[in-house]
């Protein structure tokens, strides 16, 4: 499980996430490799499985992603990449049944550009998050709230406000643990 946070500053984003996986069904580790990564002008942050930041890592550039998207994030992301790693999950045997019997993607992500992110549902819906701030994840919820509690004092930074979501939902969630890494979009 995990925990992806991201917030505008209105110039730019800011995406943090913790650094825990589960081998083997039990065992804790924490990962060189980030939940995290660059794909051209996007972040890009996967909740879940490594599977599908991996399909990110090692296949993304088969996306072939413009300096500058054609279209707003969310119909760019719905037209280009919700296709894409529908296909590629299918090939890789993710796909997953979801309670109404449906194939969906194996996680969750949020993708970041510029000042604007989306987050991509199991179901492969792209939704343009009009909030300056959100988190997924197992320790989500709790994140958002640290998020919020964060956002709401002065002099406070986009990079303290994610890490303070991170932070809380490690604290609080068993299925995320620290360090954290963050990394910032370009303007």
């Amino acid at each position: 499980m995990s925990v992806i946070a991201v917030a505008s500053d209105g110039t730019r984003c800011c995406m943090a996430a913790d650094s825990q996986i589960i081998l083997g069904g039990s065992t804790k580790a924490t990962i060189g490799s980030p939940k995290i990564m660059r794909l051209g002008p996007l972040l890009v942050g996967a909740d879940g499985t490594l599977a599908m930041g991996d399909a990110f890592r090692y296949h993304g550039s088969e996306l072939q992603v413009p300096e500058t998207l054609p279209l707003a994030l969310s119909e760019w992301v719905a037209r280009v990449v919700v296709p894409w790693l529908r296909a590629y999950c299918k090939s890789a045997d993710l796909m997953e049944k979801g309670e109404d019997g449906a194939l969906q993607l194996p996680a969750q992500t949020l993708i970041a550009y510029k000042s604007e992110f989306c987050h991509v549902d199991y179901a492969g819906a792209a939704t343009q998050l009009t909030n300056p701030w959100w988190a997924i994840g197992s320790g989500g919820a709790v994140a958002r709230g640290a998020m919020f509690e964060s956002a709401n004092q002065e002099h406070v930074g986009t990079d303290e406000i994610v890490l303070a979501g991170v932070r809380a939902a490690c604290e609080f969630d068993l299925g995320c643990s620290l360090p954290a890494i963050h990394l910032w979009t370009e303007p």
